[in-house]
């Protein structure tokens, strides 16, 4: 049964590169798996921002449902005050580091769910961080920065993390 919670979404095209469809499918799990804090208004925003070969891919996800709205995936800059609009958030390269942890704070703030597949971004605060590990697909879950947004994930999705730091 666990193995049908993280199966990919079916997209409307083929994506070309297959691991990219599969973080598009965790990333649209990870969503409909963690609880969100804030209202959602007339559809769930999943904002992008930095570089990332998924920013394309994503596009995907435009007009699947999640909580009960359809979602809409939106490029923001990272010095934009769109930001706020965010339900999640998913961040790419970030050339600075100090803009990097400027994004994850205000994502703690505005209690938005933030994803990565950046090395090292799980440490600096990012809440679910996809990897490589083996050849297969993995995340990692930082649940100290997820409690500090004060967004409840399911607890299926704890469960098949490779790694949580608590």
């Amino acid at each position: 049964m666990l193995l049908l919670i993280f199966t990919p979404v079916v997209m409307a095209e083929p994506i070309s590169n297959q691991e990219e469809k599969l973080k598009v499918g965790f990333i649209y799990n990870f969503i409909k798996l963690t609880l969100p804090v804030k209202p959602i208004e007339d559809s769930y925003h999943l904002c992008m921002v930095g570089n990332s070969s998924l920013n394309e891919n994503l596009e995907y996800l435009n007009k699947q449902v999640a909580h009960g709205k359809q979602i809409e995936v939106i490029n923001v800059s990272p010095n934009s005050n769109s930001l706020k609009y965010c339900d999640s958030l998913f961040i790419g390269k970030i050339a600075k580091k100090r803009q990097l942890l400027t994004i994850i704070d205000h994502a703690i703030s505005q209690k938005v769910l933030t994803i990565s597949d950046s090395k090292h971004y799980l440490s600096q605060g990012v809440i679910i961080n996809l990897k490589q590990l083996g050849g297969r697909i993995r995340f990692d879950v930082n649940l100290t920065v997820a409690q500090q947004s004060q967004l409840t994930l399911n607890a299926n999705l704890l469960r098949l993390a490779h790694n949580v730091l608590k």
